[in-house]
């Protein structure tokens, strides 16, 4: 890791504004090379904004804006700037060259956060937050995000770990000083321990899966051939997205669109019909339905009247009775009827997928995959902890490995390549 790094911090393409970000010791050092203005770098006072230009090679590159922050009041903790310049594709390039040419090194994704983490400013939980605001479209989403930005998910986490250390250091100190200290009161202690075990159960089970919530609960269309599927995914988005005809095998390929429904992002996917084909190119198209229907979060199975409405099983599956307008009585019991032609049914259609995404994504106790599989590890040690007859000694083992899966929830227990990957998935910039 170079000790000045740069990067361009906001996404290219045709823009009024862009930053370029510095940050690390010798942060004042290079825009002393590059900056002109008024004040000289080496007298910039933290939190204030500079205005120049930046020059390189003798040539002004742009009339720019420099927000420099101060160690240790910054973002990654060491001296860091921000430097506002126009806009595009080229005049960020140019005033980032111009920085590298000064001596500092170029960003890896997600470095300036990984320096901010590994400064103490932030914690794991914070980071994935900040992350993740690049990410969000929706309100819920939103606020899952800053509800970690803010520290509060961190003091949730950190709450469990302060419970288990003081319970863990009760135990050590009964083995180690067992003259000097009184026996555990078991009764208390196992109270005690089940009530945390409880608290993070619960938690754990209240939480919806971040990814959901952040990156879209994937949402698919499935069903035969000519049963309306391609009509039903037109009416969810509003307009005409997929080629809809009478024909069987019109939908070779899946197609997708993101939608905004009860404040959460829905990755709709509309897939070709399943069932018996002749031709190669259609067996492939069912093969990839089949694959798609596996992996989807939300499964949309429609069957039409007259058939035999055999519906797959499964917890994901929303039994949809399409084409309802043809029905000559009540539709079967456990479907949703939907005339997706007509615009009927959509409404009761719509509440379901919500509150199946809600049970998805949930709202602003949001897990990440990692954090989940941490919390669940702690849970099965201090479950075991919890068992009759067992010794001090083991106790204190089980207590001491449901903390090192709470350090490494919080990001205080992992190998240096560890984190860094993490924090490789972030943007490059951030």
């Amino acid at each position: 890791m170079s000790a000045t790094v740069a990067a361009v911090a906001t996404p290219p393409g045709r823009g009024a504004l862009a930053v370029v970000r510095i940050t690390g010791p010798g942060t004042l050092g290079v825009l002393k090379k590059v900056f002109r203005g008024r004040t000289e770098p080496e007298q910039f006072k933290g939190a204030r904004i500079y205005f120049g230009e930046i020059v390189h090679e003798g040539q002004v590159i742009d009339k720019v804006g420099v927000a420099f922050y101060k160690a240790p009041e910054s973002y990654t903790g060491e001296d860091m700037a921000e430097i506002t310049c126009h806009g595009g594709g080229l005049v960020p390039a140019l005033v980032l060259e111009a920085l590298l040419s000064a001596g500092a090194g170029l960003a890896q994704p997600g470095e300036f956060t990984l320096r901010a983490f590994l400064g103490g400013k932030i914690d794991l939980p914070a980071a994935a937050g900040i992350n993740a605001l690049s990410l969000v479209r929706t309100k819920n989403a939103h606020r899952a995000a800053m509800k970690r930005v803010s520290g509060e998910t961190g003091r949730i986490f950190r709450s469990f770990r302060e419970e288990l250390a003081a319970l863990l250091s009760e135990c050590e100190a009964r083995l180690d000083f067992p003259e000097d200290v009184p026996e555990l009161d078991e009764a208390e202690f196992r109270e005690r321990l089940s009530s945390l075990l409880l608290r993070i159960k619960s938690y754990l089970d209240s939480s919806g899966r971040a990814e959901s919530l952040w990156e879209g609960v994937s949402v698919v269309i499935a069903g035969p051939p000519n049963v309306g599927k391609s009509t039903l995914f037109n009416a969810l988005l509003g307009y005409e997205r997929a080629i809809v005809h009478h024909e069987p095998g019109t939908t070779r390929d899946y197609i997708s669109e993101n939608l905004e429904m009860g404040g959460y992002l829905i990755k709709l996917y509309d897939s070709a019909g399943t069932g018996e084909f002749t031709e190669a190119v259609d067996r492939k198209a069912v093969a990839r339905s089949l694959e798609l229907a596996k992996s989807a979060d939300i499964l949309l199975y429609l069957l039409e009247p007259g058939s035999n409405l055999d519906y797959p099983s499964g917890e994901n599956i929303v039994r949809v009775c399409s084409k309802s307008d043809l029905l000559r009585g009540p539709a079967p019991e456990g479907t949703i009827p939907v005339s997706a032609i007509k615009g009927e049914g959509l409404e009761a259609l719509s509440r379901e997928i919500i509150a199946r995404a809600a049970e998805i994504a949930g709202g602003e106790e949001a897990l990440l995959d990692r954090e989940r599989s941490l919390l669940a590890e702690a849970c099965a040690c201090l479950s075991d902890a919890l068992a009759e007859g067992v010794s001090l000694e083991l106790l204190a083992e089980s207590l001491w490995e449901a903390g090192r899966a709470m350090d490494r929830l919080l990001g205080l227990d992992l190998p240096r390549d560890v984190i860094e990957g993490i924090f490789s998935r972030f943007c490059i910039g951030k």
